[in-house]
């Protein structure tokens, strides 16, 4: 039997959080998951799960500060590394950002996920979660000023 234990995100995480990202398609650099990991803020956080020592999964969630969503935890990012999925350690994830919201006074978690991953809404689904709405998400890229 394996054990699982959830722990912070640490810098020695990062190129495990690198390769586990990459399973979803996301480019992250381990500069990128180091410069995130080194900034502290209170309405944040980032657990590593693991299984003998080696990172096989992690989860970030941060405070939603919106007029419209008061006291509302949101899940940035959740992975769990192909050959773990099934084994509950995406539950205890939740289970854990859930504890760290409850400690805070958060009243309620929200997550959004991409329309293509259905494996990801049966998950959320069989964890209790309701589909709220759908939406699309819009992006631009901020241009640097122009020197005068």
């Amino acid at each position: 039997m394996f054990r699982i234990e959830i722990q912070p995100l640490s810098m020695a995480d990062a190129d495990a959080v690198v390769l586990l990202a990459d399973q979803l398609g996301y480019d992250l650099s381990v500069r990128n998951v180091r410069d995130w990991l080194s900034v502290s803020d209170d309405g944040r956080v980032a657990l590593a799960a693991r299984i003998d020592g080696d990172v096989v999964g992690w989860i970030q969630a941060h405070d939603l500060d919106l007029l419209q969503y008061p006291r509302v935890l949101e899940i940035g990012g959740l992975v769990v590394d192909e050959q773990a999925r099934g084994r509950g350690v995406g539950k205890l994830l939740v289970d854990a950002v859930a504890e760290w919201g409850r400690e805070r006074d958060h009243t309620e978690i929200m997550v959004r996920s991409n329309v293509i991953r259905d494996g990801a809404h049966a998950f959320y689904e069989g964890l209790g979660f309701t589909r709220a709405k759908t939406s699309y998400t819009f992006s631009i890229e901020i241009e640097e000023e122009s020197p005068q």
